[in-house]
């Protein structure tokens, strides 16, 4: 109940957050669009406080700049020279409109230089045009006629010059004005017309989205998992059905050959002695072949012995053998000297001339016995060292003979070894067989607790088939609560079956 509890919980949130998707759009849309209207009114309000009193300066110095002129005018033509500071009046008011107008904010850096040089060239013309005009006034024109009239000449294009300079500034304003204005209210017209557009897709897409994930989660995780578990009951069953009937059939079975069972275990039971008198003869010839193996050991240690024995002897030969060609090249070296003492006795008896002809021959026939002897000598050194040749060989031989016989006592051994195992396996494989002997009657004991039992397993068998179509009624009615179509009824025709099968009533 907790796990499915979590899962409901888990299911819940994952729906509101679906939902969720659908308020987090329109809030996502209005902050966007407060966003926007806050942009827009921080522009509209740069242009209130920026370009409208900018028009309204440039609008209050063109007519403080007019009234300064038409008071010039009026001063002149009836001769009143107050008139003349009444219009410096209206100049330091223009002034004051071009200062105010200098020190907006929302001035493009072109209209705040024309109007600096406005401003400077109104105050030189001020100053210029008011002695100008207050000699005019005063009547004082007679006597500085020519001179006054080229000033008042020049003073007359000025004039016209900064009123056309100060028209410009205003209708150049006033255009910024109305081209801001009409950007600033095109830009929001069509800010808002996407904006509701947008908001229109938002809505659409958010929504779609919404309901598709809805969709989505309630097959995800409620209907698949439903229709899943309802397969697999299905399987199940199928499956617990199946194995019902063939339980039930090996059940009969296995009553019916547990009689077959029987018969073979007492033919099993005569063939397990038959087993022990051959392992017990087995265990006889083991020991035989025991003893044999150690009276061949024994006669292989004496051969062995013989051979060390022979080996040795061979030795002492070899040592002979070395001792007797040391004499025998003692001898030969004699001879040599007793060469060189004959040929000295014959050189010896030929200085001497016919007195010593006796004495040469003597001195030839020894040295004639010399050569002879060291011709014997060399042939009998040339046996010896023959001689040494085979006694190694003999040597080597024994020592092989030797080696043999030893690895033959090893093999003996081993075999002696195996023997023994042979012989214990033998005993155990006796011990084994007098076990299975009593294992045997176990089994038949076994045998006739198996053949109840197979017929317990059959009721078994026939009680479950029937909770298999209980559960069968249950996914039935779990999949019409799911799908909304009932199955028919689940049949229970091989309850029948498995009846036919064990013949047995339920437990």
């Amino acid at each position: 109940m907790k796990m499915i509890k979590k899962a409901n919980i888990s299911i819940f949130m994952k729906i509101w957050l679906s939902v969720s998707i659908l308020v987090m759009g329109y809030v996502f849309s209005i902050v966007q669009v407060q966003f926007a209207g806050k942009q827009i009114t921080r522009e509209l309000t740069q242009l209130s406080s920026g370009l409208f009193p900018a028009a309204r300066m440039s609008q209050n110095a063109l007519t403080g700049f007019e009234k300064q002129a038409k008071c010039y005018e009026d001063a002149v033509m009836i001769g009143d020279s107050a008139l003349i500071a009444k219009g410096a009046e209206f100049s330091q008011k223009a002034e004051a409109s071009l200062r105010r107008f200098i020190a907006l904010e929302g001035i493009d850096r072109e209209n705040r230089d024309v109007a600096e040089a406005i401003s400077r060239d109104l105050a030189h013309f001020t100053q210029t045009a008011a002695a100008a005009y207050t000699q005019m006034a005063s009547g004082e024109a007679d006597e500085l006629a020519d001179s006054l009239f080229e000033q008042i000449q020049t003073l007359a294009e000025d004039r016209e010059a900064l009123h056309a300079r100060l028209t410009r500034l205003k209708v150049g304003v006033a255009d910024i004005l109305n081209t801001t204005m009409q950007q600033e209210i095109d830009t929001a017209v069509r800010f808002f017309n996407e904006q509701q557009q947008f908001n229109l897709r938002l809505f659409t897409g958010v929504l779609l989205l919404a309901l598709l994930t809805v969709w989505w989660l309630a097959r995800r995780h409620i209907v698949f998992p439903i229709e899943n578990a309802i397969g697999r009951l299905r399987q199940v069953g199928n499956e617990v059905t199946k194995f019902s009937l063939t339980v039930s059939s090996n059940s009969r079975l296995q009553a019916d050959g547990a009689a077959e069972q029987a018969s073979g275990v007492e033919e099993t039971s005569a063939s397990v002695e038959e087993m022990a008198g051959m392992t017990r003869q087995n265990v006889r010839n083991a020991g035989e072949a025991r003893n044999m193996t150690a009276e061949a050991v024994e006669i292989v240690n004496q051969v062995s012995g013989h051979m060390t024995k022979l080996s040795d002897a061979i030795v002492v030969i070899d040592q002979s053998s070395q001792e007797t060609g040391k004499i025998i090249r003692l001898i030969n070296e004699i001879a040599f000297q007793t060469n060189l003492l004959a040929l000295n006795a014959a050189i010896e008896a030929s200085r001497a001339g016919e007195a010593g002809a006796g004495f040469a021959v003597v001195a030839d026939e020894v040295r004639n016995l010399a050569v002879r002897t060291a011709e014997a000598a060399e042939s009998t050194d040339r046996l010896i060292a023959d001689t040494l040749e085979n006694v190694r060989k003999g040597s080597e031989l024994a020592r092989l003979t030797s080696e043999s016989f030893g690895q033959n006592i090893g093999i003996s051994r081993k075999i002696d070894t195996l023997i023994e195992e042979i012989l214990a396996s033998s005993q155990e494989q006796a011990s084994g067989i007098e076990q299975i002997n009593r294992a045997v009657s176990n089994i038949e004991e076994v045998i006739h607790g198996s053949t109840a039992s197979a017929e317990a397993s059959a009721t078994v068998a026939h009680e479950l088939t029937h909770q298999v179509d209980i559960m069968g009624k249950v996914v039935d009615e779990l999949t019409g609560m799911v799908t909304g179509n009932r199955r028919p009824g689940r049949r229970s025709g091989h309850r029948a079956t498995v009846g036919k099968f064990t013949g047995l009533k339920k437990i």
